[in-house]
């Protein structure tokens, strides 16, 4: 039986090679995947390429520049996508926190008590 070369990176190559620290690369080594040998880990070099390609974006346009891409807001509840959310959007909803924050301050105080 004939033993075959297996051709492993380091974590310090794979920093090198995706121009991030090394800290990163142990931080993100479980969405890249890895091989463990005891303490030691190893990046087989075909799934550092497809992790780098799975994270390539398209470039955005330029009308949508400011708004959010996360899912953080609440479905429609009619099975659509969630409404992106503007600049404007945070802002009036700060300015509603703050108001009411006003509205506490000014309170009495035996009010606040209870």
């Amino acid at each position: 039986m004939e033993a075959t070369a297996v051709n492993l990176l380091t974590p310090e190559a794979v920093a090198r090679q995706l121009s991030m620290s090394l800290s990163w690369v142990y931080t993100h080594k479980h969405q890249i995947g890895y091989v463990k040998f005891g303490k030691s880990i190893r990046f087989e070099p075909d799934a550092v390429a497809a992790y780098a390609s799975a994270c390539q974006r398209s470039p955005e346009h330029e009308g949508n520049r400011w708004e959010s891409q996360s899912d953080t807001a609440k479905h429609a509840g009619n099975g659509s996508l969630p409404k992106r959310i503007r600049v404007s959007d945070i802002n009036q909803r700060l300015t509603g926190l703050e108001k009411a924050k006003g509205k506490r301050e000014s309170m009495p105080q035996h009010a606040k008590q209870h």
